[in-house]
């Protein structure tokens, strides 16, 4: 199981194999696995925001923010990266042309796509819009009142049409 846990997080077939592509494939894999985590951080804090307000007000509320702050940051960080160098690499190397189809090409460009719509609608968002975790909290609580800036209420949704496309994919 741990061989196994390695092997997905670190891709330690591909860093031996084909350490070339690992520089790619690592940093987008890792930073998607960053974002996983922030949903799962944020989740965890829209929760207890709700059941336990008072816990969320001291130095709980303010380390969970920090943390689901630096692995969101990070992670959009590196999955760009990623994507972007995968593309590159896949439009460019001989080698790797026979292994890449359109579906391929598609998928990345829609990971950037999302990624940056995301990214550009939260740095871009007027003040005094909710911030992540209270987009959460509105999110559980079902609060249809929340004022989501358009381009980051696009980069969601386009976020879950993403995450709903890619068990189809290979």
């Amino acid at each position: 199981l741990t061989a196994m846990f390695t092997e997905m997080l670190f891709l330690v077939a591909l860093r031996e194999f084909n350490p070339r592509l690992w520089w790619r494939s690592f940093p987008f894999h890792f930073g998607l696995y960053l974002l996983i985590g922030t949903a799962a951080l944020l989740l965890g804090a829209a929760v207890a925001t709700l059941l336990l307000p008072g816990l969320m007000a001291g130095w709980v509320g303010w380390t969970l923010h920090q943390a689901y702050r630096a692995t969101g940051i990070a992670g959009l960080g590196l999955a760009v990266v990623g994507a972007a160098g995968l593309l590159h690499r896949r439009l460019t190397d001989p080698n790797l042309k026979p292994y890449s189809t359109p579906a391929d090409h598609f998928n990345l460009i829609a990971f950037l796509v999302v990624l940056a719509v995301v990214g550009a609608g939260w740095l871009l968002r007027p003040s005094g819009s909710p911030g992540a975790l209270r987009l959460a909290v509105g999110l559980l609580t079902w609060d249809t009142t929340l004022q989501v800036p358009v381009l980051l209420a696009v980069g969601l949704a386009l976020t879950a049409l993403l995450g709903a496309y890619v068990p189809f994919t290979h």
